[in-house]
């Protein structure tokens, strides 16, 4: 089944020049698989079909149980990491908030990255000692 994120609306994130060159590095290599699947309900009659970026070694749907177990938790371990709450999915998240505070972007503009519809909602999952670089940049604490 395909859907959009909880708050139902479409989320689009900057990515570095460097970063977009090794995707399209990597889509010469591995195309776009089209995939067609019911959309927000498995019941409903309703196919949508999208092209996903990445797919599993059999050009299908990848399930997040299985990217964890077999590439997410192996990948931590051998960083030297545990597979826990602390080093999950969705600390990445939170990692990635406080970088781009830390680099400077605005606390509206990561709230729209994130999907939040209120802007002080990263606010309140931000480190409080990102959130004070933020209000102080540099040289003016």
């Amino acid at each position: 089944m395909f859907g959009l994120p909880k708050s139902d609306r479409d989320r689009r994130v900057p990515l570095p020049d460097s970063v977009a060159d090794l995707l399209r590095t990597h889509f010469e290599t591995f195309p776009p698989v089209k995939f067609t699947l019911p959309w927000e309900n498995p019941a409903s009659s309703e196919r949508v079909t999208v092209q996903l970026a990445f797919t599993t070694t059999r050009q299908s749907v990848i399930n997040k149980n299985t990217f964890n177990a077999k590439s997410w938790h192996v990948a931590l371990r051998n960083a030297g990491a545990t597979p826990s709450r602390s080093t999950g999915m969705h600390t990445l998240r939170h990692f990635y908030a406080s970088s781009l505070l830390d680099g400077g972007e605005s606390i509206k503009a990561l709230s729209e990255y994130l999907g939040h519809a209120n802007p002080s909602s990263p606010c309140a999952t931000t480190p409080p000692d990102a959130l004070q670089r933020r209000a102080h940049p540099k040289g003016n604490r």
